[in-house]
């Protein structure tokens, strides 16, 4: 059985971050209910944080995704 896709509703989103080893990732994060009602999440990389700076760095498709 294929999943559907799950096309993200910006307003219904947040932007979580993940630390994996000594990076931290942010990630855009969607909660839905799957067709047996149980909550799920569906997560995409949009970038990471900078180390020295503590800013966020997008990857270009998400800027130009919000550009839209």
């Amino acid at each position: 059985m294929s999943s559907p896709e799950i096309k993200l509703h910006k307003e219904l989103s947040s932007i979580i971050r993940q630390k994996v080893g000594n990076k931290i990732y942010l990630y855009e994060s969607v909660s839905f209910r799957n067709a047996d009602g149980k909550p799920r999440n569906k997560r995409v990389p949009i970038g990471k944080i900078d180390p020295l700076t503590g800013n966020p760095i997008y990857k270009p498709e998400h800027l130009a995704d919000m550009a839209k």
